[in-house]
């Protein structure tokens, strides 16, 4: 059986972190789908920002370069929004280590601030948050085991 998705069709979607692989894979095809979608991206190095991801859709969609966390970036898309795709953030622990403070601030700070606009302006949306499989340590196997315990020295190891 397929799934349907015909839920998207004529919604409005924002994807944050869109210009990276997977947030451009999830903008294309939610466009395809028929929804009219949004992507947010800081493009700040070293976070997989490729523009040329959404080559297909560009001219199709609305792209808005900047902190998922800007109230005045921010307003507008969330308060028409019907779904929000949260795939921003900083990745890689060694750029953690060098600066910290971005990447609490990316990984952490933008996108508390970010569902508190999305609680003021649009407490109805829909957000789907997104991680790595990171969250659940490293891997015993061929397979990761949801079970594993997760701690920072074995995310280092991952």
């Amino acid at each position: 059986m397929m799934a349907d998705f015909s839920q998207f069709k004529n919604t409005s979607c924002v994807v944050t972190g869109g210009l990276g692989f997977i947030g451009s894979q999830l903008a294309i095809r939610l466009f395809e789908l028929g929804a009219n979608v949004t992507i947010v991206d800081n493009c700040h190095p070293g976070t997989g920002c490729n523009p040329y991801n959404i080559h297909p859709i560009e001219k199709e969609i609305t792209l808005l370069k900047g902190s998922m966390g800007d109230e005045g970036l921010m307003q507008k898309p969330l308060k028409e929004a019907d779904y929000l795709f949260d795939l921003g953030g900083a990745t890689g622990h060694g750029a953690s280590m060098q600066d910290p403070a971005q990447d609490l601030e990316a990984n952490t700070r933008s996108h508390l601030k970010m569902l508190m606009l999305c609680r003021d302006y649009n407490p109805d949306i829909v957000a789907v948050y997104t991680s790595s499989r990171s969250l659940y340590g490293p891997s015993e196997g061929e397979h990761v085991k949801e079970d594993q315990p997760l701690n920072l020295i074995d995310i280092n190891a991952v």
